[in-house]
C-alpha cells in the first residue's frame, strides 16, 4: 500500500513540476500587467494538481501518461535469425506463494529453456517498507508535525491577547458569523491574521493609529479571500511533496503572490496619498521581527521593495486583460487537471511492434493483426490488417514478417465476462491471450483487474499485476471470494486468504503434467459444487486427476531440505512467528515436489539443472559435445522450416529437440549443452542465409529464393567450418576441419 502511495505520489510530483515551471514562466511573462489575484488562481490549480489523481484520462489533457514502477521484461540472444520460442519456459515468480507475496522483494529469476533466455522481474507488494519509503514517510510525518507545533506555539503566543472593545463586520450584514474579532497583544512583534473556522487578527502593541487603518484592511483583504485556509491548505500539500524543490517554490510564490492580491485589492479603491500612507505601514512593519509564516498571515510578509513598488504603481486591469486572464485559467485548468488518453474510444495503440502477430483466415483471405493490449501483455486486440497498417508495423518491428494461419488457433469464450481468450493449438494455456475485438471488451477487461487491484490490495499493489489475474480468471484458472482469491500458476494451484496473516493461505506445488491436467478440468468449469479455497475439499478432485499432495516428510532428505532452503530464502524466514507444526509441514509437501532427489529444484515445464543461478551462471555458457543425433535432429528441422517459411521462421518445434537433448543429458551438463546446441542453430541458420543471399544479393527475408540452395546443404558441410572462439561457436569457410572433428580449436588455440 505504501509502496503504490509512493509511485502515485511521485507521478504527481512530476506533473505538479511542469505546471509550476509553466506558472513560473507565465509568472515572469505579465510581471506587473495582470492582476496578482488572476496569478494566485494558478497557483490553487498547482495545488488542485496535485491532490487530484493522476490516472484521469482525457483527449484534451497534454500531460503524458507516465507508469512508474517495475515491468516485466523478455531478452533473447543477439542471434541473426530469432523468433518466439514455441517451448515451455520456467519462470521461478510464478510458483511464489502468497505468504511470499507479502514478505519477498522483488526478484529476478533466470531459466534457459532453448536458445533463449527469458528475464523476469516480479513486481510484488511489499508489506515490509523499503528506504525510499521509510525516507518518503519520514519527511511527511516531520512536515506534519511542524505545522501542529506550529500551531501550537502560535496559540500559546495570543492566548493572553486582549480583544478590543470594537468589532468589525467583514459584509454590510449583522450576522455574527460575518465578524472579525481584533485582538492587541504585548508577545508578538507584527500584526497577523490567524485562525481557520473563525480567523481573528492580532496586532502588537504600539501600532500608530494610521498603521492600524491600513493593516487592519489588509488582513480583511486575506479573510475575503480565504488565505487564512488556502496557506495552510497549500503547506499540507507541500508536506507530501517535501523532496520537490519545484513545489517549494511554488508555495513561496504562491505566499508573495498571495500579500501583493491583498495589497491591490487595498490600494484599488486608495488616491495617491492613502498609497503612500499604506507603503509607510509597510516600512514600519517590516523592519520588525516576522512571525511564523504557517497559520499566521503578517502583514509585513513578502518582498517590501516589490510590495511598495506594486502599490505605488497600481492600475486596475482593463476588460481585455481580465478576459484574457480567465481565458489562460481556464486553458490550463482544461489541460493540466488530466493526463492525455492513450487512446481514443475505440481505439488501437502499438506500443510494442516486435510483439504484434500477423494471421490471416485462409478461408476467406482476411488479413488480421494481433496487436499487444497497451494495457496489459495479457491480452491482445484482434485488429482487420490493412496496407497502412501493416506497413507501420513492419517499419517499426525488428522482427521477420510472416503470417501465421488463423486455423492455427482456437479461440474459447468465458461465459461469465462473455470476454474470448485465443490458444494456440496444441500449446497450454499458459500461452493464450485475452482477446479484445472492441471498447466494450476493454472495458470489461479493465473493470476485472481494477476490482483484483481494489479487493486484494494487500498482496496485489496496483490494477496492472490485477490484469496478470484478470486474464486468468477469463481462462478459468482464477477464481474471486469475500476473503481471497484462487488462481493456477505455471506450476502451482494457490489460494491466498487475506484473512490468515500467517500462511497466508495455501500452495500446492504442480508437475508440468499435473498442471496440464489440472489447467484443462478448470478451464472446463468441471464441478463447482465444492468449496475451492479448502484444500481438503480438493483431494477428491486431485485424487481423480492423479496430482501427488500427501507426500511423506523424511528431514534428513536432500529432497525435505531444499524445500526448506528454498522457504527460509524466499520468506526471509522460515517457519514465520506464529505457525504451527501443522501449517510447517503443510507448506513444506506443498512445496517438495518442486525438487528432485539431490535437493536441487526442478523449473516447471523442464527437467532438473536447468534452473540458472549465482553459482552456475559463469559457466553455463560453455561449449561441450552435441550427441550426433541431436544436432541432425536441429540442423533438419531449421532446414524444413527455412524452405517453408522463405527464411523467416515459423512455429517451430526446435523446442521438443531440446528437451529431447536434456532429458539424456547428464544433469550437470544440461545448461551447457543447451547453450551450445543454441549456437549450432544459430550457425545452421546464418550459413542458410549466407547461401542464399550469395546468389541473390538483394534477398531479404520473406523473399522467395531457389530451394535447391538450402535442399543442397548437408550438415557435415556446414560443420566442417566450425570452432569454438571462447564460449561461443564460429565459423569461417577459409579455416578447414577434418570431418573427424566436428568442434575444434580455433586458430589462436582457444
Amino acid at each position: 500500500m505504501i509502496y503504490e502511495l509512493l509511485l502515485r505520489n511521485l507521478t504527481n510530483s512530476i506533473y505538479g513540476g511542469l505546471l509550476v515551471a509553466v506558472v513560473v514562466l507565465i509568472r515572469l511573462a505579465v510581471r506587473r500587467r495582470v492582476s496578482k489575484s488572476y496569478i494566485c488562481i494558478l497557483w490553487i490549480l498547482v495545488g488542485l494538481r496535485l491532490i487530484i489523481p493522476a490516472s484521469i484520462e482525457s483527449p484534451v489533457g497534454i500531460l503524458p501518461q507516465i507508469s512508474l514502477g517495475h515491468s516485466r521484461v523478455l531478452e533473447t540472444e543477439d542471434h541473426y535469425y530469432s523468433e518466439e520460442p514455441t517451448g515451455p519456459v520456467f519462470d521461478e515468480s510464478d510458483g511464489s506463494s502468497a505468504h511470499d507475496i507479502e514478505s519477498a522483494a522483488t526478484e529476478t529469476e533466470i531459466s534457459v529453456q532453448g536458445d533463449a533466455e527469458y528475464i523476469t522481474v516480479a513486481s510484488v507488494q511489499k508489506t515490509k517498507i523499503n528506504i525510499p519509503e521509510i525516507v518518503w514517510l519520514a519527511g511527511c510525518v516531520l512536515m506534519l508535525g511542524y505545522m501542529a507545533i506550529t500551531w501550537m506555539i502560535m496559540g500559546r503566543k495570543v492566548r493572553f491577547a486582549v480583544p478590543e472593545s470594537f468589532r468589525i463586520h467583514i459584509k454590510p450584514s449583522d450576522a455574527t458569523d460575518s465578524e472579525v474579532r481584533i485582538y492587541s497583544t504585548e508577545d508578538i512583534r507584527v500584526p497577523f491574521l490567524f485562525g481557520l473556522v473563525k480567523p481573528k487578527i492580532y496586532l502588537p502593541y504600539g501600532l500608530t493609529e494610521h498603521d492600524r487603518v491600513h493593516v487592519i484592511r489588509h488582513e480583511l483583504a486575506h479573510i475575503r479571500r480565504c488565505d487564512h485556509i488556502t496557506k495552510p491548505a497549500f503547506f499540507a500539500i507541500l508536506a507530501f511533496y517535501w523532496y520537490n524543490p519545484l513545489i517549494w517554490l511554488a508555495f513561496i510564490l504562491f505566499s508573495s503572490d498571495m500579500e501583493m492580491a491583498c495589497d491591490e485589492l487595498v490600494v484599488d479603491s486608495y488616491d495617491e496619498s492613502a498609497r503612500n500612507g499604506y507603503a509607510d505601514a509597510l516600512l514600519s512593519v517590516a523592519g520588525k521581527k516576522r512571525g511564523i509564516r504557517m497559520f499566521s498571515i503578517p502583514f509585513g510578509s513578502a518582498p517590501i521593495k516589490e510590495r511598495i513598488s506594486r502599490v505605488m504603481s497600481y492600475k486596475r486591469n482593463g476588460w481585455v486583460i481580465k478576459v484574457s486572464s480567465i481565458i489562460v485559467i481556464a486553458i490550463l485548468s482544461m489541460f493540466f487537471s488530466s493526463v492525455h488518453a492513450t487512446a481514443d474510444q475505440g481505439e488501437t495503440v502499438i506500443t510494442d511492434y516486435d510483439l504484434v502477430v500477423p494471421v490471416i483466415d485462409e478461408a476467406t483471405g482476411e488479413r488480421f493483426l494481433l496487436i499487444p493490449y497497451y494495457k496489459d501483455l495479457n491480452a491482445y486486440e484482434l485488429v482487420e490488417s490493412g496496407d497502412e497498417l501493416e506497413t507501420k508495423v513492419r517499419e517499426n518491428s525488428d522482427m521477420f514478417w510472416y503470417e501465421r494461419p488463423l486455423s492455427d488457433y482456437q479461440i474459447r469464450k468465458d461465459a461469465a465476462t462473455g470476454l474470448e481468450y485465443i490458444v494456440k493449438n496444441g500449446d497450454a494455456l499458459w500461452e493464450s491471450h485475452v482477446l479484445l475485438h472492441d471498447d466494450h471488451d476493454r472495458k470489461i477487461y479493465d473493470s476485472l483487474a481494477r476490482d483484483y487491484s481494489d479487493r486484494y490490495t494487500e498482496v496485489i499493489p496496483d490494477a496492472e499485476v490485477g490484469y496478470i489475474y484478470a486474464s486468468y480468471e477469463v481462462m478459468g484458472l482464477a477464481e474471486r471470494y469475500d476473503n481471497g482469491f484462487l488462481f493456477l500458476q505455471t506450476g502451482t494451484l494457490m489460494y491466498i486468504d487475506l484473512r490468515d496473516p500467517v500462511a497466508y493461505g495455501w500452495r500446492l506445488a504442480l508437475t508440468t503434467d499435473e498442471y496440464l491436467r489440472l489447467e484443462k478440468w478448470m478451464s472446463e468449469r468441471k464441478d463447482s459444487s465444492f468449496d475451492h479455497t479448502e484444500f481438503e475439499a480438493w483431494k477428491p478432485v486431485l485424487d481423480e486427476l492423479d496430482i501427488e499432495y500427501d507426500i511423506t516428510l523424511d528431514p534428513e532428505s536432500k529432497r525435505y531440505q531444499g524445500a526448506v532452503r528454498w522457504l527460509e530464502n524466499t520468506r526471509g524466514k522460515f517457519p514465520a512467528e506464529g505457525m504451527s507444526e501443522e501449517q510447517i509441514e503443510e507448506q513444506i509437501r506443498y512445496t517438495i515436489k518442486s525438487f528432485d532427489e539431490d535437493g536441487d529444484e526442478v523449473p516447471f515445464g523442464t527437467v532438473p539443472g536447468m534452473l540458472v543461478t549465482e553459482e552456475n551462471d559463469k559457466d553455463r555458457k560453455t561449449i561441450i559435445q552435441i550427441p550426433d543425433d541431436i544436432r541432425q535432429m536441429m540442423f533438419d528441422l531449421n532446414k524444413e522450416e527455412f524452405i517453408k517459411w522463405n527464411g523467416c521462421g515459423g512455429d517451430t518445434e526446435r523446442s521438443d529437440i531440446y528437451q529431447a537433448y536434456q532429458e539424456q543429458a547428464p544433469k550437470g551438463d544440461r545448461l551447457k549443452g543447451t547453450w551450445t546446441l543454441s549456437q549450432y542453430e544459430r550457425l545452421y541458420i546464418n550459413f542458410f542465409v549466407e547461401t542464399v543471399k550469395s546468389a541473390n544479393p538483394e534477398w531479404q527475408p520473406g523473399d522467395d529464393f531457389d530451394d535447391e540452395l538450402i535442399n543442397a546443404i548437408t550438415r557435415d558441410q556446414i560443420e566442417t567450418y566450425i570452432y569454438v572462439d571462447g564460449s561461443e561457436l564460429k565459423y569461417d569457410p577459409a579455416q578447414f576441419v577434418t570431418e573427424e572433428s566436428c568442434v575444434s580449436e580455433s586458430p589462436d588455440g582457444q
